[in-house]
Parts: structure tokens; sequence; C-alpha cells
């Protein structure tokens, strides 16, 4: 099965076995514009970025960095650093393996990119443990297909371990899983530091007067024309020579006001924390691919132990949707129960070293890209670059949107503002561009 055909029958596979105000990093005494507060006078911009989040600060830390004649302006609907939308949560994957080459090529990219980033920081960015995946090789999963990535690894002669099933049991300290479970353990996964990560882009972007954040800022309309773009949130009305849209679930209530819309699924996801029963107990990232577990989903994913994300608690996460949402009014923030009480059984299966009652549970929103609705974008993961030339002065906008992409957010942060700028950029985004 293809990803696209995996993503596209979500709802019929999971659902149906579910059913029954302004921030500023400087010091007080300086004037509200050289703090990069909003002041009804500085209405004007050379790039303005809609979304506070992880793309949306990394695009700003960029054009800070290396375009620094350029003043921009980062809007947020809701507080910078919110736990409602993509950037939800403590920790994320970072993982080099891919079905597609081109986005093994990408992630690879983006490694000097995080080892800058973590320069700037004395707190840790990444933990790396190296990431697990198993199952059934020939299962398409939601984010990749065993066989699909081993042979892209094989390509690009990126190291990696075979495993067989009583590998996996004996080595990494899982359970009863089938006779014929395949895997494999690359050693450069890591677990991403979500917190650490936004302050750090934040800080870093806001030591440049030329960059202004603002949030509680509600856009409401876009106008796009042959002079640039106005933007008009519900306090103001801003305009600028380019827009970067990195709105994450929100992102087509932006493409709408000019006019686009992209397939979006929002799936909503659940997390628990589990107990060690030994301290000494830990695990890689890992990932597993099974269809179906004894009448449950089998898709899950894990995390190593980690100091930013409640230590002595290993994070199980259900790697498909406990709902399908067409918009972020549907979302709740609370975790549904049947999808708690499925990931502690397949816990209290595989994984003995764990408490199987959750101690902890969240929630989290994850925009993907669904049905053929757009022909153009089908087999895509994500998309990045400007809007499609269908659109009348398509290359005033930029947008970053789905995907799970957060070990890419410094190479996207950095695409994002030389598009916006120079009109083109170094990286190879053929496979992921919108036109």
């Amino acid at each position: 099965m293809s990803r696209r055909k995996f993503l596209k029958n979500a709802a019929s596979t999971f659902i149906l076995l579910n059913t029954p105000s302004l921030l500023t990093a400087r010091t007080s005494d300086k004037s509200k514009s050289e703090r990069g507060e909003l002041t009804n006078t500085q209405l004007e911009y050379d790039v303005i970025i809609i979304g506070g989040g992880a793309i949306g600060l990394a695009s700003a830390y960029y054009l800070a960095k290396e375009h620094k004649n350029k003043k921009v302006l980062v809007l947020e609907q809701d507080h910078f650093f919110n736990d409602k939308t993509s950037s939800s949560g403590n920790s994320r994957q970072f993982r080099i393996q891919y079905n597609e080459k081109e986005i093994s090529e990408m992630v690879l990219s983006s490694i000097p990119l995080w080892d800058e980033l973590q320069t700037h920081t004395n707190d840790e960015i990444f933990k790396k443990a190296g990431c697990l995946w198993f199952g059934d090789e020939e299962v398409q999963g939601p984010e990749a297909q065993l066989a699909m990535v081993m042979k892209v690894m094989d390509e690009l002669k990126i190291s990696y371990t075979p495993l067989n099933a009583t590998q996996l049991e004996k080595d990494y300290g899982f359970s009863n899983f089938p006779a014929d479970f395949k895997g494999f353990f690359q050693k450069d996964g890591a677990s991403i530091n979500v917190k650490t990560t936004l302050k750090t882009l934040y800080k870093m972007a806001s030591q440049s007067s030329k960059i202004t954040f603002a949030s509680q800022q509600k856009v409401i309309d876009i106008e796009n024309n042959a002079n640039g773009v106005v933007v008009k949130t519900e306090k103001n009305i801003f305009s600028a020579n380019k827009l970067i849209i990195t709105a994450g679930p929100h992102t087509n209530d932006m493409l709408q006001l000019v006019g686009f819309n992209l397939d979006i699924d929002l799936w909503e996801m659940v997390s628990c924390y589990f107990a060690k029963k030994d301290a000494h107990i830990d695990y890689p990232t890992w990932i597993t691919y099974q269809e179906i577990d004894q009448g449950s989903p089998g898709f899950y994913y894990g995390f190593p132990d980690t100091q930013w994300d409640k230590p002595g608690y290993l994070r199980v996460a259900a790697n498909y949707p406990s709902r399908l949402l067409n918009d972020m009014r549907g979302y709740s923030q609370v975790p549904d129960p049947l999808v708690i009480k499925q990931t502690s059984d397949w816990v209290k299966r595989h994984m003995h070293g764990l408490d199987p009652t959750p101690l902890f549970t969240s929630t989290c929103i994850n925009a993907m890209l669904s049905s053929k609705k757009n022909a153009q974008l089908n087999g895509k993961e994500f998309v990045v670059g400007f809007l499609p030339p269908s659109i009348p002065h398509h290359k005033n906008i930029v947008i970053q949107g789905t995907g799970w992409v957060f070990k890419l957010v410094p190479l996207l942060g950095k695409i994002c503002a030389d598009l916006a700028i120079t009109g083109q950029t170094n990286y190879d985004i053929s496979r992921v561009s919108v036109s």
C-alpha cells in the first residue's frame, strides 16, 4: 500500500477500529521599537511571517542572521510557545530515513544547521539515542515503509544494523513479537527538545532590532497584489513585500484567503507516559509497523527518557489519529480514553520494563496531506515553496505546511527565508514544492 493510500484510508481504518499580547526578549529600559514591540506607526515590513511556531521562528532566525537589513514581523494568533498546535509537547523524533531519497538528503542537510543552533544555548537540544524501527517490512505506515527506507539508506550509504525478532527482543527490551518481525537500528536517531528549540530560535531572532514579534494577532484577511501583500488582523493592518505562511494546522485558513487550498486532514493524536519499573531501563527512539495487533491498531512510536520531558517516564504514542478533524474548531486537547487503553495494552504486551498504567497523557495535532484533490501534491510528505503559478502574484507568498517536519525545522526556516528574499534556495525542494 502506498503512503498516499494509507493516509487516504486512515479514517476508515482507524476510526472504524475506535468507534464506540506581545512578547519581547529585550530589556524594559529600551523603547518599544527597540524592544521589537508593535507600534501604531510600525506597520510596513519587508517580510511578514504568519505563524509563530517552530518553522515561523526558524524563518525569523534566518532572516535576522542572513538578511540583516530586512524588517520582519512575526504574527502569532495565540501566545508564543503555546501548546495548542503543531509545536505542542516537549519532544519530537529526529531520524534520517524516509521512503523518499530527496527527503533523507534534506534531513542530512539539516544536521549542520542543528549543530549551529546548539551553540546558542547551554540546554540540550538533541538527545542522541539512535532510531529503532521494526515490524512487517512490507506494511506502509503513516510515515514510511521498512523495506523502502532500508533501500534508500543503502542508496545513500547511511549505516544501519538489520535486526530480526529475536534480536529486537533480546537487545532492546521488547517482547512477544511475531517471529517474522524485522527491523533495523540507525545510530543517528535522536529525541529533540521542542521547548529549547523554540526558545533558542526566538532568543536569537529577537536580538535583531529588525525583527518584531506580535502575539494574539489573528489574521482575518490577506490581499496579494503586484505591490506585495496586505495582512489584516483583528487589531491592525500590515503590509510587506513578501509573506511566509507557516501556520501549521491553520494553514488552509490562511491559504483560503488568497484563493488556494490544500487537501489536509488534521490528525488528533494521543501520547501516554509510563513509569519505568527499573531506573536503568531505557530505549532509543522507535517506531513499529504492524497494521493490526490483537484487534487494535499496531502503529506506535516512542522516546527515550530525557531530562526535559517528565524524567523517569517514557513516552509512547499512538501513530494513528484518535480523530480526523476538518479544522481546529474541533480540537479539544482531551486524550481519547479508547486510544489511551489501546496504547496501554500494547505496552503491557510488548514493553515489560514499563508499568502499563500511564501516569500522564497528552494530545497533539498534525496536519497531513490526504486525498487526491490536489493531484500535483500526490505522494508528498509535506510542502514548502511558492504558491502555484495559477495564483496571481504567486511569488509574493512562501508556504510551508503539513507533515512531521520538526526534524527539518532549521532547514525549512532557512529555505523559507531565502525564497522570500532572493526567490531561490540552494536546496533541492522539487520533491516537496507546491508548484
